[in-house]
């Protein structure tokens, strides 16, 4: 069998275009290198996907991204309160821890100090080691709060519009009603 005409299974197809598509992009600047949602769908119809497919696979793909972008987003929140709560944590018992030594010998600054740590340690868990099914549950929320807020403002973009125009019209009706009014009908004098 000549290598012509070889069949490729699809392990062995997806190792090819990795292969290609590491070659391709030596020396091409991000911009030029891919391939545009147009040209994925047309490059897929020639290896025997139909349009359907794909794009419900360029879908996914999409709010995949955007839930670990999203996802990625939680994190660092995440990152800062818990640097903002060890701040905290360490200022506020390193005041304590002064005002104990200076007090005197009862060591009743430790009460606080453990219950905040404990509090602490959780709080390093849930920022380190989050619940991936609860991460994507509020990347999912937190989009969608987004969403919601981006369309109340459209929403209201083009409600002040509307009411604009509604305005202007009504206006211009109202001055030519006054204008019929103020002047003189010929026919009647």
């Amino acid at each position: 069998m000549s290598d012509d005409n070889r069949r490729y299974n699809e392990v062995e197809m997806r190792e090819v275009l990795r292969r290609v598509q590491q070659r391709g992009h030596v020396g091409q600047d991000d911009q030029a290198a891919g391939l545009t949602g147009g040209e994925l769908i047309e490059t897929a119809k020639e290896v025997g996907f139909t349009e359907a497919e794909v794009g419900a696979a360029l879908v996914e793909y999409e709010g995949d991204r955007r839930i670990a972008e999203t996802q990625q987003e939680l994190r660092q929140i995440s990152y800062r309160r818990l640097s903002a709560h060890s701040i905290n944590f360490l200022m506020i018992n390193g005041a304590l821890l002064g005002l104990n030594l200076w007090m005197g010998p009862p060591l009743w600054f430790l009460v606080p100090l453990l219950i905040w740590g404990v509090l602490l340690l959780y709080h390093m868990r849930a920022a380190f080691f989050p619940d991936p099914d609860r991460l994507r549950e509020r990347a999912r929320a937190r989009q969608e709060r987004r969403r919601l807020k981006e369309s109340g403002k459209e929403f209201g973009h083009a409600l002040t519009k509307g009411a604009a125009q509604l305005l202007s019209v009504t206006a211009k009706r109202i001055d030519k009603e006054v204008e019929r009014i103020a002047r003189p009908d010929p026919g009647k004098r």
